[in-house]
C-alpha cells in the first residue's frame, strides 16, 4: 500500500489526492476488520498529507486527514503520529495558500514545541509559513520580521535545532518578498 501511496503522493495527476485518499480508506478499513491486515503508519500518513501539499487544495482538507490520524491513534489502530507526520502536516497547511491559516500553523508548531517534538524541518516550514504568507489591506507580503525573532532563536537558544543554510536563504527570500523599509540591508544582515 505505502509504495502506491507514495507514487501518488508524487504524481500530478489530477486525481492523485483522492487516490492516495482512497488507499488509506481501504488500509483503515481492512485493519478495523481484521486485525493481521496492513496498518497505516508514519509513512502513510506522510504520502498521503504529502500528496495534499502537492495539490490544488482547501487546508481543510488536511486537518481532516489530519484529524482522522488522530482518531485512529485513539482508536488504538495506530501508532502516535510522529515528528514527519506533524511537518508534513504542517507544510500541506502551508500549501493550501488560505491566507487565514498561519494562526492554525503557528498554534501546531507551538504545540511541537512545547511537546519537544519539532526538528530543524518544523523550524524550517515555519519560517517557509512567514515566507509565503501574506494578506494586508494594501496587496500581499510576507512576514520577514516574525521569520527573522524565529531564526534569531533558533541561534541563540540551546536544546533547539541550529538553523541551516535553507533557514537563512528562506529568512533572506522573506524579506525580499516583503515591505518593510531598507529590506535589502535588513536581508544583508542576516548574512
Amino acid at each position: 500500500f505505502n509504495i502506491v501511496i507514495d507514487a501518488w503522493s508524487k504524481s500530478k495527476l489530477p486525481e492523485a489526492v483522492s487516490r492516495a485518499e482512497h488507499l488509506l480508506d481501504v488500509m483503515e478499513r481492512r485493519c478495523r476488520n481484521d486485525c493481521l491486515a496492513a496498518r497505516p503508519d508514519s509513512y502513510t500518513f506522510t504520502s498521503v498529507l504529502d500528496s495534499i501539499a502537492r495539490s490544488q487544495h482547501n487546508f481543510l482538507r488536511a486537518e481532516k486527514v489530519f484529524h482522522r490520524i488522530e482518531k485512529l491513534y485513539e482508536d488504538g489502530i495506530v501508532e502516535r503520529p510522529t515528528i514527519p507526520v506533524y511537518n508534513a502536516y504542517l507544510n500541506a497547511l502551508i500549501s493550501s495558500k488560505d491566507w487565514d491559516v498561519l494562526e492554525r500553523v503557528e498554534s501546531i508548531f507551538a504545540n511541537m514545541i512545547t511537546e519537544r517534538n519539532a526538528n530543524i524541518r518544523s523550524y524550517n516550514t515555519m519560517l517557509k509559513a512567514y515566507s509565503q504568507f501574506r494578506s494586508g489591506r494594501n496587496g500581499y507580503f510576507s512576514r520577514p520580521l516574525k521569520a527573522e525573532e524565529l531564526l534569531i532563536q533558533m541561534e541563540e537558544h540551546s536544546g533547539i535545532p541550529y538553523p541551516d543554510g535553507y533557514s537563512y536563504t528562506t529568512v533572506i527570500n522573506c524579506f525580499a518578498r516583503s515591505i518593510v523599509d531598507r529590506k535589502a540591508k535588513k536581508a544583508r544582515r542576516i548574512l
